[in-house]
């Protein structure tokens, strides 16, 4: 499981909005993605969390590395009112 908060400047959401769209359809699209959500903060609009299940550790390092999350990542940088914050977990079973 990855859980990425995305805190962007309140100008610059509707653009890091769009970006997340594309973002999510072609990592859906990724061999052992199982669940790839952008959600949007009631209140604060500009907090945009992505919640991912990835089939393995495999996959999800393949998306890290994947040329469309890369070039999202460099695109939000100007666009961030805080650092990308990325955390893994593993389910308690």
């Amino acid at each position: 499981y990855v859980l990425t908060h995305v805190d962007v400047f309140p100008a610059g959401k509707d653009q890091t909005i769009e970006m997340l769209k594309q973002l999510a359809d072609a990592s859906r699209r990724e061999p052992g993605n199982l669940v790839f959500d952008v959600l949007q903060q009631d209140g604060r609009a500009n907090h945009l969390p992505l919640v991912e299940v990835w089939r393995d550790t495999k996959a999800q390092s393949a998306h890290a590395m994947a040329e469309h999350t890369r070039a999202f990542r460099t695109k939000l940088v100007p666009l961030q009112g805080a650092l990308y914050d990325e955390r893994l977990y593993t389910a308690i079973r």
